[in-house]
């Protein structure tokens, strides 16, 4: 999409439970300005995650809330 390359700060909150988050920074990293920030949702520690570099992870109950930036 031409709007994504314009986009520096991503906020991601894939269907929880369903294991989504590296799939989707899969498929959206490479329509984003370098050096992009990402903040997402995820249920579980991610442990792939293409394209980005995680900048800072916390755990909040049962769910993580990362902060990533486009590598």
């Amino acid at each position: 999409h031409p709007l994504l390359k314009e986009a520096d700060l991503i906020f991601m909150d894939p269907p929880y439970g369903k294991n989504l988050v590296e799939q989707t920074l899969t498929h959206i990293t490479p329509y984003l300005k370098p050096s992009a920030l990402i903040v997402t949702e995820a249920e579980s520690p991610l442990t792939a995650l293409p394209g980005v570099t995680p900048l800072k992870q916390k755990k909040y109950g049962k769910a993580f809330i990362y902060i990533l930036e486009k590598a």
